[in-house]
């Protein structure tokens, strides 16, 4: 059950951190442009996760991959 929720919890994680994180800031203008990040750096970050979990090289090297790109 891991493996499903991973990647949507990444995505999810990442879209409230950043969106709490710009507005305690008050640049909730930046929201227009950065949500093009979210689902790269969220799938990244869940591959992460899953990867440390699993103890999966490969996908670590995946996950770091994509959120590096994000």
């Amino acid at each position: 059950m891991g493996a499903v929720a991973t990647i949507p919890g990444g995505i999810v994680t990442d879209a409230r951190c950043r969106s709490r994180l710009l507005q305690q800031h008050g640049r909730l203008a930046i929201l227009a442009y950065g949500w093009a990040l979210v689902v790269p750096f969220g799938v990244g970050l869940g591959m992460y996760m899953q990867a440390l979990r699993d103890r999966d090289q490969h996908a670590l090297r995946t996950g770091r991959t994509l959120i590096f790109i994000a």
